[in-house]
């Protein structure tokens, strides 16, 4: 019997650790406090800022703040990360800040930490979930735009819109701005040249048009902050990207309809008085300053 009893122990070994939970991260998000302290494996797509890296999913309304075991302070114990060829390509990935940079999606295992209450974390305290890393795996990296239909944005001046509309009706574009209203108006003011054209343009999420748009807005730390400055009154200036849709605009001091424009919509806005709309995708590179008192 002790013979049967050993060789049992020598067959089974000791009983096995469970591995990480497999969870779709969608659902991570929804419900934080269920996860919070185990160990989870995800899968995502990167989304990097200088304020800190997010995992995202198609279909989520919110990204994973995630970090690494070295970068929280004054952390001790726990398991090290795994430092192989995915993880080596995820470090560079996660450092190219641009918006055409390649999608990077991978597995991602880690800790989940949940501040219900209190301070959170990342950039001000902000993200009350954080996925601690420590192995990434699976990699699938791609350029942005060749992804789930994800089409890349043409780089565009406020001139060229107004001049060149046609050119640019129902694509991604990619400008910079600033913020001149709270009705998410936006204009080139640092514009050197003179422009003989000019469209009144705002900013519109996707769930606020109809139909609604067929992809959504990044709602990551840049978009967060965007909001977060606006409330605090401050000159925000940034890189928005999005699909451009304009029904006219200001030529020589008149107004020109752009295609059916007059018959199909008066315009943007609550009064029609903008030509032109950019539904918002992405939203980077943000420089706010304090209003000058006067």
């Amino acid at each position: 019997m002790l013979r049967t009893l050993v060789l049992s122990i020598v067959l089974l070994g000791p009983a096995a650790a469970e591995g990480p939970t497999v969870v779709d991260l969608c659902k991570v998000l929804a419900t934080p406090a269920k996860y919070a302290g185990a160990e989870i494996t995800v899968r995502a797509t990167i989304r990097s800022s200088m304020h800190g890296t997010y995992l995202s999913q198609a279909g989520c309304d919110e990204v994973l703040f995630m970090a690494l075991p070295a970068e929280i302070p004054n952390r001790k114990g726990g398991p090290e990360v795994e430092r192989d060829s995915s993880f080596k390509a995820f470090e560079l990935a996660r450092s190219d800040y641009r918006p055409d940079a390649p999608r990077f999606t991978a597995s991602f295992t880690g800790e989940l930490e949940y501040a219900k209450h209190g301070k959170g974390f990342g950039y001000y305290g902000r993200n009350k979930t954080r996925l601690v890393v420590r192995k990434v795996a699976d990699v699938d990296q791609q350029p942005v735009g060749q992804a789930e239909n994800e089409p890349a944005a043409v780089k565009a001046t406020f001139c060229d819109l107004a001049q060149h509309p046609e050119q640019y009706m129902g694509k991604m574009v990619e400008v910079r701005a600033s913020v001149a209203g709270n009705d998410l108006w936006i204009d080139d003011f640092a514009q050197k040249a003179a422009c003989p054209s000019w469209m009144g343009v705002i900013l519109v999420l996707p769930e606020q048009v109809m139909p609604k748009a067929d992809f959504d807005v990044v709602r990551d730390d840049p978009f967060r902050q965007l909001f977060d400055d606006l409330r605090k009154r401050m000159n925000v200036q940034a890189t928005f990207e999005g699909r451009f849709e304009a029904v006219y605009t200001w030529t020589n001091h008149k107004q020109v309809w752009i295609g059916e424009g007059r018959e199909k919509s008066k315009g943007f806005g609550k009064k029609g008085q903008y030509g032109g709309r950019i539904v918002l995708r992405r939203v980077s590179d943000i420089l706010a300053r304090p209003v000058p008192r006067r």
